[in-house]
């Protein structure tokens, strides 16, 4: 795989151009193919653009990310997908994993753990991240389950 082609969703515009610079500062193997900001365009847009990856907000106006995840996650060969947001409860936790997500990231810790979650999915595609021993020992040796599991239990 040359490169994760990403896909992300949320309202927040200053939120997603933090994201993209966040995730192009990683390394060569991060491709933004596009930007949605309601669920409703999430579907719209991964229909067309077919990404890897979809980087999904919790909540949103029309349609919020746990709709639109379990839509998406109904189609032929589906882009993992990983929901971000500010909510930490393990109730939201539960249903982003009902509905098809392949994991749970809080805003507050995205710079500590999303790079490893994807890392984690993506395994043969360079996305540089940070060097500490903790955080590549949860990227290297947790299967994508496991992962999942973690953030669930933080």
């Amino acid at each position: 795989m040359q490169g994760v082609k990403i896909l992300l969703v949320d309202d927040n515009r200053y939120f997603l151009e933090s994201i993209e610079k966040f995730l192009m500062s990683t390394g060569t193997g991060i491709i933004i193919v596009g930007k949605a900001f309601s669920g409703r365009e999430a579907i719209r847009v991964s229909l067309e653009l077919k990404p890897d990856l979809i980087l999904m907000d919790l909540t949103m106006p029309e349609m919020g990310g746990l709709e639109a995840t379990h839509v998406i996650k109904t189609a032929h060969n589906p882009p993992r997908i990983i929901i971000l947001t500010m909510y930490e409860s393990e109730e939201y936790q539960k249903a982003a994993r009902e509905a098809g997500a392949d994991g749970y990231v809080s805003k507050s810790d995205l710079y500590q753990m999303l790079m490893p979650c994807m890392n984690n999915f993506f395994p043969d595609v360079s996305m540089n991240h940070s060097t500490d021993p903790i955080k590549s020992a949860i990227n290297t040796h947790l299967r994508s389950d496991d992962l999942f599991n973690k953030i669930l239990k933080e």
